[in-house]
């Protein structure tokens, strides 16, 4: 799969548009394989791997999740919520992993400082292997990278959005220049994979001692209708989808906001 003619495509333009950041703004990316066992699964299958997982893995914890239900009888109403384990998380010491074993299937995230694709997804692939073992039969539902970029900007100084980003928010003249928060959501089809990126462009929380404005950038990219697919084809397109994700990235920043992580 990685090496179909729009592959070649996409990583001949990341050749040409690409460089390597030093000090990447990435705050979170996550690889997100979903599934549908051929079973009912026990979150019990879960539970107590940190030996299994090796010796950087410390921390366990259960992941809940809750429902709520509303019932309408002989005119009146009952409502009813419920709590259950639906899976396990693990941390490693040093807080840069946290992978979750669920039922619906399992989640790497990598944190701050990251590595590379190279690390993160031999990782991912190391504990994607004890996760399927424990699963018995099934098919892929979803297969996902997102990536959350945290772009820091100096208000002590005069601000400019279209110096640092190449999409930025517009509105008349007349209404004003101050903007207290903005929210910019797009979503692109990936024909050629079947796939779709979504695009959220965000003001985060401003660090007021220090003066620093975040934009966040948050690309998530992903398939939905791969119940075909082998484990083989899933990492290729997990690849692919990487790949547009860079596109993402190096056309939303300008030059001079790359300039702040090299």
């Amino acid at each position: 799969m990685h090496s179909d003619p729009y592959s070649l495509r996409v990583c001949n333009r990341i050749m040409a548009e690409a460089r390597h950041l030093n000090n990447a703004p990435i705050k979170e990316a996550i690889i997100d394989l979903k599934v549908v066992s051929s079973r009912p699964i026990d979150e019990e299958v879960f539970s107590g791997l940190i030996g299994k997982l090796g010796d950087t893995y410390v921390d366990e914890k259960p992941i809940r999740a809750g429902s709520f239900q509303v019932n309408f009888t002989s005119g009146s109403e009952r409502f009813t919520s419920e709590e259950k384990v639906i899976g396990h998380q693990y941390s490693t010491s040093d807080g840069m992993f946290v992978a979750q074993f669920r039922k619906e299937g399992f989640t790497l995230s990598h944190l701050p400082k990251y590595t590379d694709w190279s690390t993160f997804k031999a990782e991912a692939q190391r504990l994607w292997s004890i996760y399927s073992s424990l699963i018995g039969e099934f098919k892929f539902s979803r297969v996902a990278t997102r990536y959350l970029n945290e772009i820091p900007l100096d208000i002590k100084v005069p601000l400019r959005f279209e110096d640092y980003l190449n999409h930025t928010p517009s509105y008349p003249d007349e209404l004003g220049d101050t903007i207290n928060n903005f929210f910019y959501r797009v979503s692109l089809p990936i024909p050629d994979w079947n796939a779709i990126c979504n695009i959220n462009q965000l003001i985060g929380k401003p660090d007021e001692e220090e003066g620093i404005l975040p934009i966040i950038l948050d690309t998530d990219v992903f398939r939905s209708n791969c119940g075909e697919f082998s484990t083989r084809e899933a990492w290729d397109l997990l690849d692919n989808l990487r790949d547009y994700k860079n596109i993402v990235f190096f056309n939303m920043v300008t030059d001079k906001a790359l300039e702040m992580f090299e």
